[in-house]
Order: C-alpha cells, then structure tokens, then sequence
C-alpha cells in the first residue's frame, strides 16, 4: 500500500482516524480470503450539504431500496459512530450521510 495523503479535520473534534483506500485494492484481497464477501460494498459515506436535510436525504437513499436485496439503513454520522453494531461487526449496507 502507498501513502497518497493524510488528512486533518477542520475542527479538534473531528475523527483523523480513518484509512482511506480504493475499493479495488480491498476488494482483490476479500476475494482471496473470504470470496463469498467479495464484490459486495459495506457502507457508503454521502455528503449532505445542508444538515437540517439529513433525515430528507437518508429516507430518499432508504426509499430507493426498500424492499430490495440489499436494503439500507441510513443514519447520520454522529448515530452511526454512536451504534453498538458499528464498533462489533460489519455494517452490511449502511449509508452514512456525513454531519456538517
């Protein structure tokens, strides 16, 4: 893995934790170890502009699909951090719409 950049948080709060990296190199490695989890996304982060729309904007991505295969369970960043299941398993098909 190469180093493209770091990042730093417009604020003291924010996370700098993260590690980004393309989905490609993830996905070559899954299909080698765990190849029934291969090809397949485990969440998303969505960018909202204006915050007061989060729950606007989380119900529309969460309409889209309902009743599909690969139903979603969108919520903001903040609920997503604070979610027991984010800290002890895959999060299958979350949709994270990022606080501003």
């Amino acid at each position: 893995m190469t180093i493209r950049g770091i990042f730093r948080g417009r604020d003291k709060t924010a996370d700098e934790s993260p590690l980004l990296f393309h989905w490609d190199y993830l996905n070559e490695g899954v299909k080698r170890l765990m190849p029934g989890a291969a090809d397949s996304v485990g969440w998303y982060l969505v960018g909202v502009k204006d915050p007061d729309r989060a729950a606007e904007v989380s119900a529309a991505i969460d309409g889209l699909f309902r009743n599909s295969l690969a139903e979603t369970l969108t919520e903001t960043e903040k609920a997503f951090n604070l979610s027991p299941t984010t800290l002890t398993s895959p999060s299958k098909g979350k949709l994270s719409p990022m606080d501003s």
